[in-house]
């Protein structure tokens, strides 16, 4: 999953810390925070694919 940073359609310059919450569809209580990676020009990486669940 890439991720761009923005508020209100703006860059931001300040986040440090980016991660996604991620659960499987049936068990909203059971999930998994996945810190995601700079890769440049404001984009962050986060991998997700491997994992059969829905993103919030």
């Amino acid at each position: 999953m890439k991720i761009k940073r923005t508020q209100e359609g703006k860059k931001v310059d300040d986040a440090t810390n980016i991660q996604v919450d991620i659960w499987k569809k049936e068990n909203h209580e059971d999930h998994e925070v996945i810190k995601a990676k700079p890769k440049g020009n404001e984009i962050y990486f986060a991998d997700v694919q491997r994992r059969r669940l829905i993103l919030y």
